[in-house]
């Protein structure tokens, strides 16, 4: 499988490199192909995040998606299901088939303030340096202005924007934990 960077245009997706035109040139013309769509995000960027779920997730003993989906969860990006009689959360995916480079921004700004607020105080002072590092250095990466955290910080969450982060439109799931979205089943 080859992964390319394409443009869109109306109805149709043009070569954004070198490496896209060369694949796209090898196509015949009128030959159908299959293609997933990923919507471009920085790898150097998401590589961070993850970094910092995975610091997390190793202080906690619990497994990087377990923590990404707590964070996804606690910061009103999941749906509330209820399936054969049984509620359970769901946390939406963060995949770039899912949320676009703002849509990803905006969940990291939420989750951020969360991790510090919520998170670091809970740990030793070494392991909340530690992240508070590889929270600045995804700042960093992101490309937007942020006070560097602090591991002593003791702000308080923000309120969700994850109704506009969304990449399907669904509402904030904080603001209806109790409604059952079955018709949102993924």
């Amino acid at each position: 499988m080859d992964r390319v960077a394409l443009s869109v245009t109306k109805n149709a997706f043009l070569p954004a490199s070198a490496e896209a035109e060369a694949l796209l040139g090898r196509l015949k013309i009128g030959e159908k192909v299959q293609a997933e769509i990923f919507r471009q995000r920085s790898v150097t960027f998401s590589s961070c995040v993850q970094l910092v779920f995975e610091r997390i997730a190793k202080t906690q003993h619990q497994s990087m998606r377990n923590i990404r989906g707590v964070l996804a969860a606690t910061s009103g990006r999941a749906d509330v299901v209820t399936l054969g009689g049984k509620r359970a959360v769901v946390p939406w995916s963060t995949s770039p088939r899912e949320m676009n480079a703002e849509q990803f921004e905006t969940f990291w700004e939420d989750v951020r303030e969360i991790i510090i607020a919520d998170i670091l105080p809970t740990l030793s002072q070494p392991e909340a340096d530690a992240i508070t590092d590889l929270i600045n250095n995804a700042d960093r990466h992101m490309g937007g202005d942020h006070e560097p955290a602090s591991a002593s910080s003791s702000e308080s969450s923000p309120a969700s924007s994850a109704d506009a982060s969304h990449p399907k439109g669904e509402s904030d799931a904080r603001e209806n934990a109790q409604s059952v979205h079955g018709s949102n089943a993924r």
